[in-house]
């Protein structure tokens, strides 16, 4: 008979009895403890479940024993995790064992158990638990560290400043996924003593470890506020080449227009340039504009930076490089061209009009209309803060991004008549933006997509 049911039939029988719940309820432990030892490993996982569900420190131990077989270990795991407070004991003795893999699993379980501190009752800087993860991190090898940081990132900052020392050597460790494991830790986990400890990393000998500084530190950097002199730093980083991808993605992403002609200074470096490009772009401030249009035409650059560049171009406002880019038109390669043609067909000077209804006569008015849909698509690739922005209208960029999905003229021009009392207000408003791309759209949908009324763009 199933264990459970008896257990039932018991608790109802026991109302008539008058004994003490304990004496009613017959100890059927010992027999699942006996299935579990007896069941070969790989095939204990459903007995665990039953055992767990005892809340016996019998259980608990049984449990801990199985961290040592290595079908069993993560089951195991799962199954003492459940068992809440009274797991914590054994498991930090396991810790402390010589066997690796068995102190690795239970550092696992140990996490889990204190990542719900406050809902298993326990204090994430309990003394015992930071000694246990302190002495793991200081005996077991870099192969089996990645569980160690993330026991460090659970105990945080303490007084005596140890955990944050532990979590320096480990953004040392040659295992990149103990380094990878201390950059997630350092989005939640933050401190004085920490920064100050990045700071003088950026001076190591090694351009890994100043690599790994820089990107630290542009974490820190994502708290302006508590962080002020973060970026100064990551501007400065960019003259080190090991750093300057890492340093340029986070300037990025902190949005300090400061670094524009710090970034467009080291534009034409190899090392970490297409981070410094994305990070142009997402400052997006025309003063980068020049420069990029310079690496285009650059045919010492790698190929495929100088494209990147090319459609970053049209993140900007063209009217700027109109005048080197028609100049530099007729000396440049059909592969320089290819690249600029988008940037070409976008400027409104006559000029670049001009060009382009000359070399490009059979599929000019074609060309035009399909232009516009490119510049849509290229304008909303901003990101999210420009696509609220480019027409001042969700439902109007709705409609005008029909531009990019229809090939025939008509299907075009019919949908911008069917919805121009939609559209009208924000195209006549967007005729006064400071972008030329944005401008040039608007004129073109305001004209009704007929590429006899567009004229020039």
């Amino acid at each position: 008979m199933d264990g459970k049911l008896v257990l039932l039939l018991v608790l109802f029988a026991g109302q008539y009895t008058g004994l003490p719940l304990r004496a009613q309820v017959p100890d059927i432990l010992p027999q699942y403890l006996q299935q579990l030892r007896e069941a070969p490993p790989g095939k204990r996982k459903q007995v665990m479940g039953k055992v767990q569900e005892f809340q016996d420190q019998r259980a608990v131990s049984a449990l801990v024993e199985l961290l040592e077989s290595g079908k069993d270990a993560s089951d195991a795991r799962n199954a003492l995790t459940r068992l809440g407070p009274q797991a914590v004991e054994p498991l930090l003795t396991k810790a402390t064992e010589a066997n690796a893999s068995v102190r690795v699993w239970a550092l696992s379980a140990l996490t889990l158990l204190f990542s719900r501190h406050e809902e298993n009752g326990l204090q994430r800087q309990d003394p015992r638990f930071i000694e246990v993860v302190l002495r793991c991190a200081a005996e077991l090898a870099p192969a089996n560290q990645e569980g160690v940081v993330h026991c460090l990132g659970i105990i945080g900052p303490e007084p005596s400043g140890r955990v944050e020392d532990a979590v320096i050597a480990a953004l040392r460790s040659p295992n990149f996924r103990v380094s990878m494991a201390v950059d997630h830790l350092f989005w939640n986990m933050q401190s004085p003593r920490l920064k100050t400890a990045l700071v003088t990393m950026l001076r190591d000998p090694d351009a890994e470890m100043r690599r790994r500084a820089v990107w630290a530190l542009g974490i820190f950097g994502t708290d302006a506020e508590k962080n002020p002199e973060i970026p100064d730093l990551l501007i400065a980083a960019l003259k080190d080449p090991a750093s300057r991808g890492s340093a340029a993605y986070h300037i990025g992403e902190i949005k300090d227009r400061r670094a524009v002609e710090p970034l467009c200074a080291v534009l034409f470096e190899r090392e970490g340039q297409r981070d410094v490009i994305q990070a142009l772009v997402r400052l997006r401030d025309d003063r980068a504009a020049h420069p990029l249009l310079r690496l285009v035409l650059d045919t010492t650059q790698d190929e495929e930076v100088r494209k990147e560049a090319a459609e970053a171009l049209n993140r900007f406002d063209l009217a700027g490089i109109a005048e080197p880019l028609i100049t530099a038109w007729p000396t440049t390669d059909a592969v320089t061209r290819e690249m600029l043609l988008p940037v070409m067909r976008a400027l409104t000077d006559p000029r670049a009009v001009a060009i382009i209804r000359k070399e490009y006569p059979n599929d000019q008015e074609d060309q035009v209309i399909l232009d516009v849909g490119t510049i849509i698509k290229q304008c909303l690739m901003i990101g999210g803060e420009g696509t609220g922005k480019l027409f001042y209208n969700e439902k109007a960029l709705g409609i005008l991004l029909t531009l990019q999905m229809e090939s025939e003229p008509e299907d075009i021009i019919s949908d911008i008549e069917t919805a121009h009392h939609v559209t009208q207000p924000y195209l006549v408003k967007a005729l006064r933006h400071k972008k030329a791309a944005y401008r040039a759209v608007a004129a073109a949908c305001l004209n009704n997509g007929d590429p006899a009324n567009i004229g020039p763009l």
